[in-house]
């Protein structure tokens, strides 16, 4: 993710609690930038349920406020222009999204070593 020209990290512990007492299905573990899903049933989830996950219940990671925005972004889903909003993107197995918001010189990211992930 891109704001204002700055590369921007996912925060660590999105979605966990810091007792470790509670994971939401939705979560990261570090600042990769990988959002993990464990869920106990198959769906598509979006970028949208993540990002309440992280508004409402982690705001305190820093929370941007321009996710709150419709308007300065430019997405990219597996390094192409996608034309959906933020929060449709569906969170695939290995699908690669960027963000830039007011960041025209961003370039969409488009490989990543998973590691086994």
């Amino acid at each position: 993710m891109y704001i204002n020209g700055q590369a921007v990290a996912l925060p660590q512990n999105i979605g966990i609690a810091s007792n470790q007492s509670c994971i939401y299905w939705l979560h990261t573990h570090d600042t990769s930038g990988v959002i993990h899903i464990e869920s106990p049933t198959q769906k598509i989830y979006t970028l949208g349920n993540f990002l309440n996950i992280w508004q409402q219940r982690f705001s305190s990671l820093g929370y941007p406020s321009q996710l709150s925005q419709s308007a300065g972004w430019k997405i990219y889903v597996n390094g192409k222009a996608y034309n959906g909003s933020i929060p449709s993107i569906p969170l695939n197995a290995h699908t690669l999204i960027t963000l830039a918001y007011n960041s025209p010189n961003a370039q969409p990211d488009t490989t990543y070593n998973w590691n086994g992930l």
